[in-house]
């Protein structure tokens, strides 16, 4: 179970020394959720909740298509921190596996439906 998530990053002073700082997030989606599934590809990260909540973060991918990954909540900009994904498109399926490259995932549900997500310049979704 997530009991803490921890953000870290480096902060980049006016003499050019760089200190790492870490942000401790208290109002998470995922606090108190059990993962049972995780993937990263070279953009975004995805986690699976026992409960079947897809959260994603990382960096905002838009396509030709109008798709957007790496956000989960419709928002136009990079999330560093977990969101709870509004995937409509799952319906009330059951997501029973997950796959990432480096800017795409793949997403098969319980009855054998897959989604393909992502990048798709040399055809890979």
């Amino acid at each position: 179970m997530i009991q803490q998530i921890v953000r870290y990053f480096y902060i980049l002073t006016k003499d050019n020394r760089w200190y790492p700082g870490s942000l401790i997030l208290t109002t998470s989606p995922m606090l108190g959720k059990t993962i049972v599934d995780f993937i990263c590809s070279g953009y975004f990260v995805m986690a699976l909740s026992a409960d079947n909540l897809l959260y994603v973060w990382g960096a905002l991918m838009r396509y030709d298509n109008g798709a957007v990954i790496g956000v989960g909540d419709g928002g136009t900009v990079a999330r560093n921190y977990p969101v709870l994904a509004t995937m409509t498109a799952f319906g009330n399926r059951t997501i029973s596996k997950m796959s990432a490259g480096f800017s795409t995932a793949f997403v098969l549900t319980t009855d054998g439906t897959l989604f393909g997500l992502g990048d798709t310049t040399y055809f890979q979704v």
